[in-house]
């Protein structure tokens, strides 16, 4: 799905015009063929010079570091930041957690978040991804011990 498509700039040099283009579009966009099908329907040829992307769902340029210096230091974004963006989350009281822990599936509550949800422990840590069936926690994957 395309939701956006901006142009930015024209430059001409001869007989090649080179037009910088904005494209806002869900996952498995295939962008390259943008710039093909665009060429097809005008009648000429066109091509990708350069393809940068500036967001992946949740996450933006403002999120990414660059590539680790010599010293090897890189920002990472915390788990439980990055769980939050992607999924709601719940956060468990202590025998809640401990039941987890233990491997034990646990009642959710009736007004928590349908689908994908990340469950934090009562330490606030991330516990677990979990999904809400039938009224009960069923764990995808449980991050704590």
């Amino acid at each position: 799905t395309i939701s956006s498509f901006e142009v930015l700039a024209f430059r001409r040099e001869g007989e090649v015009i080179d037009v910088d283009v904005s494209v806002g579009c869900s996952a498995g966009t295939y962008v390259r063929a943008l710039a093909r099908d665009l060429g097809a329907a005008l009648g000429v040829g066109a091509h990708l010079t350069a393809l940068r992307r500036t967001a992946a769902g949740h996450f933006n340029l403002a999120d990414a570091s660059p590539m680790p210096e010599v010293d090897g230091s890189v920002k990472l974004l915390p788990f439980r930041d990055v769980l939050a963006r992607e999924y709601a989350v719940v956060q468990l009281d202590a025998a809640q957690s401990m039941e987890v822990r233990h491997g034990k599936r646990i009642a959710s509550d009736p007004h928590a978040p349908t689908g994908l949800v990340g469950l934090l422990a009562d330490d606030g840590s991330v516990h677990a991804l979990s999904e809400s069936r039938y009224g009960v926690w069923h764990q995808l994957s449980v991050f704590s011990a």
